[in-house]
């Protein structure tokens, strides 16, 4: 007899929909695209650069101003980050269920002209202030988490939503803060 083999591996179908954004590298030319290699020199599932780091914060940030006006509770809100060796950044902000409840329009009605910027100004301004500061955005680097300058105020979201576990975070990078030599990300928006 004949042994016929088939290659298929176990899934489920989902319904859901996001918005990517690609980042301009521009705007990122002099933050590193080396990627970090664990907390011991010990690699990790996923080493993201300081310019992923960006990305990634700006993910939680998008991710959490979306959850209060998209119809969308922010545990069912997730981000996946694209920090790819060609130098391209982007973020995917999704939502997926196994049922209907995946697609009920709330997030992709905000990628529409307009309606986009205005989230956007909305997220930029509320990345200024977290009710912890100064602790939260002085905060010293949390080796354990590999997060430094973010809180549950501000920037972190239920881990059920981060595929990273809410690790690469780091919002001092986008505002600058006291202890920061460096330029702040968004200091030419703010």
């Amino acid at each position: 007899t004949e042994v016929i083999r088939q290659h298929w591996l176990p899934a489920y179908r989902v319904r859901g929909e996001g918005i990517f954004l690609e980042i301009n590298p521009k705007l990122l030319a002099h933050v590193s695209s080396e990627r970090r290699i664990g907390i011991d020199g010990r690699p990790t599932v996923v080493d993201l650069s300081d310019r992923g780091v960006v990305a990634h914060t700006l993910a939680h940030l998008l991710a959490r101003e979306l959850s209060l006006d998209s119809g969308y509770a922010l545990p069912s809100i997730r981000d996946r980050i694209y920090d790819l060796d060609d130098d391209r950044l982007g973020f995917l902000i999704y939502t997926a269920e196994g049922d209907s409840m995946g697609s009920m329009g709330g997030v992709v009605g905000f990628a529409h002209t307009g309606i986009l910027e205005g989230l956007l100004d909305r997220m930029l301004e509320s990345v200024g202030w977290c009710p912890q500061d100064p602790v939260c955005i002085e905060s010293v680097l949390d080796a354990g988490r590999r997060i430094a300058g973010a809180c549950h105020q501000c920037c972190l979201v239920p881990e059920t939503s981060c595929e990273l576990f809410n690790q690469y975070l780091d919002r001092a990078v986008l505002i600058g803060s006291d202890s920061s030599r460096a330029k702040p990300i968004l200091a030419d928006f703010l």
